[in-house]
């Protein structure tokens, strides 16, 4: 049952597709049917399902999801557009988490151990993400391991490997989407460190650091953002300041020297020339273009300024109702960045109620009686989001990050959800 669990969540997280069956997560979704029902629906399983469904959370969620799918709807209508493209990605977002909270039932009850469930549920997503890492790693080394990938994805991104180095991941997005999610990985792995709740914490480190390079540059934003978390969890117990402070630079240290050795010592010549040509330059760009022009940028952040843009009082006001452009391929004015793009179909109104939202999802959670570094850690994991939602859609819109977000928004409740015996 427990590595049933695992693969499942995997399934629901990373959403990839599968021939014959449209994608992982309805698999899982029929897995999980199976484990409801295979008492005859008379199982504490099923009995917790129904008692979360009926929590204030789940009301909120479901409320805020269904009036933003609405009002998208009737935007693209009130506009004439009929531009009803974005509903696909709305949909899948709040399907995604909808699974997810039928999957919470089932891991409290067979997975989890401790009482503490932010804890094991972020153990839960670090595990998947390490998982994630090792089949990209395979992927990089091993051809045979990057073609059984290659089955598993989309048609619409097949050939965008950009040289070997990126689409190795088992992900419906394994771009920005993936560096989002790894990104997210960091917060989650300085909290559990800090709580002294990581085993073997350098390798879990490395293994989410070389994720993180096959996945996008984003990911080392949300690395900076979790190193500046565990120092402000730090200054909340001050009496342990500086024996976390030691702490986090004996990690690095080990970290650090851990890489040499295994790449100068293990790593074979023909991979090292690929990761010294292809891999670092990609990872690292804006390190190699401060050392050449004094700038640190990269071609991606200065694409992603261009997206920015002034637009008519009118767009501004009530947005276009436009999510498309006219080829039906690239978004509405080319812009791939999320507050940009809310906007031009929106306007700041709509815009507002996607921020609004996203704060409400964890306004109960923020209230409620949760000690200090937890809430500290809800307000990390929102506010990398907000930065995020910069390049990309997150807020409301990003089925993996949603489902996390989601996932513990309901930790504050989950204390009434002790498996019974």
């Amino acid at each position: 049952m427990k590595l049933t669990l695992y693969v499942i969540f995997f399934f629901i997280i990373f959403n990839f597709p599968i021939p014959g069956v449209h994608s992982s997560i309805f698999l899982a979704i029929m897995v999980m049917l199976l484990l409801y029902f295979r008492k005859g629906g008379r199982n504490i399983d099923l009995y917790k399902l129904t008692k979360l469904l009926r929590t204030s959370q789940f009301t909120l969620i479901f409320f805020l999801y269904l009036v933003l799918i609405v009002y998208t709807f009737l935007w693209a209508f009130l506009h004439g557009t009929n531009d009803y493209s974005i509903i696909k990605n709305l949909t899948l977002c709040f399907i995604t988490i909808l699974v997810g909270i039928l999957f919470v039932p089932l891991v409290i009850n067979h997975l989890f151990k401790e009482d503490d469930y932010l804890v094991e549920f972020s153990r839960l997503i670090l595990v998947v993400f390490i998982v994630q890492s090792v089949i990209q790693i395979l992927a990089f080394v091993e051809p045979s391991v990057a073609k059984f990938v290659t089955f598993f994805r989309k048609e619409k991104i097949q050939g965008f490997d950009y040289g070997g180095i990126r689409g190795l991941a088992l992900t419906g997005n394994p771009y920005f989407r993936l560096s989002a999610g790894y990104g997210l990985s960091y917060i989650i792995f300085f909290y559990l460190y800090f709580k002294k709740k990581v085993n073997f914490p350098v390798i879990v480190f490395l293994l989410l650091f070389i994720g993180s390079f096959f996945s996008g540059r984003t990911a080392f934003v949300g690395l900076a953002f979790a190193i500046i978390s565990y120092f402000v969890y730090s200054f909340v117990e001050v009496r342990l300041l500086f024996t976390r402070i030691f702490k986090f630079l004996g990690l690095i240290i080990i970290i650090v020297n851990g890489i040499i050795l295994v790449y100068f010592f293990f790593v074979p010549e023909n991979i090292r020339s690929i990761v010294d040509d292809k891999l670092l330059p990609f990872a690292f760009e804006f390190v190699y273009n401060y050392q050449s022009t004094g700038e640190l940028s990269t071609s991606s952040s200065d694409t992603l300024n261009s997206m920015y843009f002034k637009v008519p009082e009118t767009t501004f006001i009530y947005g276009d109702g436009r999510y498309m452009a006219d080829n039906g391929v690239s978004y509405y004015k080319y812009t791939d960045a999320g507050y940009m793009r809310n906007l031009l179909f929106y306007g700041i109104f709509g815009l507002i109620y996607i921020i609004v939202s996203q704060i409400l999802i964890f306004i109960n959670s923020f209230l409620s009686t949760m000690n200090k570094n937890n809430k500290l850690y809800f307000l990390f994991i929102l506010g990398f989001s907000f930065i995020l939602h910069y390049k990309g859609e997150v807020l409301m819109f990003s089925p993996l990050y949603q489902l996390v977000v989601v996932i513990f928004s309901f930790s504050y409740l989950l204390k009434d959800f002790r498996c019974q015996s």
